[in-house]
């Protein structure tokens, strides 16, 4: 039992950490996506990944603040625990260009098991009217050596869709596929993979929304 409590608190933490690392799916799309359930107005699909025989995970919901004000928070890595407070450490490494670069999470785990890492070469498209938004993520394991006592997540892939809807409203999309690694068999992530979104994406909209707020108090003065 408390070896399953500790599998269930590593899963939620290393979703967690993909959150902030942002190929999309859209509604119309999602086929054999399955429907598993809607929890504090975020709806979780799932389907199964036949490289992993880990489930991929899709959510989507709507929080009231700006397209741009949303992006300024994923983009800003480096203030991540301001909304994830698992977090160990979070920084971005290296930009390619203005749209592209490296990101590194760290993600604090209960002992007797190991903190998890993930380094991730992250993108992103913003459309002419900056009313819709795409960034993917892929692991890039090799980028940085690995470090002792961490384990390095080796596979994910991922993307993040934010499309405005109205001055101050976003649908916002998210999709994640990852393993957490070597010693958490695959059917005990998947038990709990589903809790990740919505305890992640929870935490962001409570702070876009209260950041949100105070940056129009503050536009009004």
């Amino acid at each position: 039992m408390k070896k399953n409590i500790i599998y269930r608190r590593t899963v939620l933490l290393v979703g967690l950490l993909l959150l902030l690392l942002h190929p999309s799916v859209s509604f119309a799309q999602l086929g054999d996506w399955v429907h598993e359930k809607t929890e504090n107005r975020i709806e979780i699909y799932s389907k199964k990944n036949d490289q992993t025989g880990v489930k991929e995970v899709y959510s989507r919901t709507q929080i009231s603040c700006s397209l741009e004000h949303l992006m300024g928070i994923l983009h800003n890595v480096d203030d991540a625990t301001s909304w994830m407070p698992y977090y160990e450490r979070s920084e971005t490494l290296e930009y390619i260009d203005s749209k592209t670069c490296y990101n590194y999470v760290e993600v604090k785990v209960p002992w007797p098991l190991n903190n998890r890492d993930i380094v991730v070469e992250y993108s992103y498209t913003i459309d002419s009217t900056k009313t819709h938004y795409i960034s993917t993520f892929f692991s890039t394991p090799n980028y940085i050596p690995e470090k002792k006592g961490i384990v390095r997540i080796k596979i994910s892939r991922g993307s993040w869709t934010i499309t405005q809807l109205e001055t101050n409203s976003v649908l916002v999309e998210y999709r994640i596929m990852a393993h957490p690694g070597m010693d958490i068999p695959s059917w005990i992530i998947n038990i709990f993979i589903l809790e990740a979104p919505i305890n992640g994406i929870t935490n962001l909209r409570n702070f876009a929304e209260k950041t949100n707020k105070q940056t129009e108090i503050q536009s009004a003065d």
